[in-house]
């Protein structure tokens, strides 16, 4: 049975993850105020987990780069001269931490434009063909971030991005954060998670007709049947530029909700398939 100490293990090694690359990185790269994130949504044995790159600074700071409190508050936020290790050995700390993203999907201050509205577009609408909510803590939907600190500038504008997601302390956490809950399906949203991945049986690209500029590829993590895209549901022509595809369709037609579902639609009816053709 899960404990609060195991999810406390967690945290701790979150903490310290932080602390390190903030000498490692420089300051300057992250929010002082921010706390890790481990996932978000109910920790649940047999759910199924979708994967991005690190916390978004919206879940942190308003547009104005004010940080976020109170009625607007997403997470925890600490101490700014406090270290992060010091500040989560506070019992009330740790647990507040807990509490804000075990019910981020409850409150009212989702990062909508990311993940959508209920029964909305974006990775919502996404995960929606899979009979999946991120709003029904029944359907065991979480959301995990590879590095779970938050930087100043989204992490596709952080320069030294690919050198973090490298880093021995972050595969080590994410493979902990995993094998704690214990997910039926792993959703990796960006071919930069490629490498994560054991591929039984090649590991080559799969193109849909009407969308050939969205590919994805099935294999496993830690045994866990998984599915990586080259695409990201929540973002702008989904991380796939302004450019148009083969085809002459626009990658911003790919955003649009039906279009979302009907990708998903194919890809976990695909991903059913594989993993019973090869089950033992």
């Amino acid at each position: 049975m899960k404990t609060s100490e195991s999810k406390y293990t967690l945290l701790q090694k979150a903490a310290a993850l932080q602390d390190n690359f903030v000498h490692i990185f420089g300051e300057d790269l992250f929010i002082p105020e921010a706390t890790p994130v481990l996932w978000l949504g109910r920790s649940q044995k047999k759910s199924t987990i979708t994967v991005g790159i690190n916390p978004s600074p919206r879940d942190f700071l308003d547009r104005h780069g004010n940080i976020l409190l109170q009625d607007k508050q997403r997470f925890a936020v600490k101490r700014t001269e406090e270290t992060m290790s010091a500040w989560v050995k506070e019992k009330s700390h740790y647990q507040q931490m807990l509490q804000y993203f075990e019910e981020y999907f409850e409150r009212m201050t989702v990062n909508s434009q990311w993940f959508g509205k209920p029964d909305g577009g974006k990775l919502e609408g996404f995960m929606k063909a899979w009979g999946l909510s991120f709003y029904r803590p029944e359907d065991k939907l979480i959301h995990m971030d590879f590095l779970p600190v938050a930087t100043k500038r989204a992490a596709g504008k952080v320069k030294r991005k690919n050198e973090m997601m490298e880093h021995a302390e972050v595969h080590d956490l994410f493979a902990l954060r995993v094998e704690y809950l214990q997910p039926e399906k792993i959703i990796f949203l960006g071919k930069e998670f490629s490498s994560l991945v054991t591929y039984s049986h090649g590991d080559t690209w799969r193109r849909l007709h009407e969308y050939p500029s969205a590919a994805y590829k099935f294999g496993t993590f830690q045994g866990i049947p998984s599915v990586v895209l080259s695409f990201k549901p929540a973002e702008q022509f989904l991380g796939l530029g302004g450019r148009k595809d083969k085809l002459g369709k626009s990658h911003g037609a790919y955003g649009r909700k039906e279009s979302l579902y009907e990708l998903a639609e194919i890809i976990s009816r695909e991903m059913s398939a594989y993993f019973n053709t090869f089950k033992s």
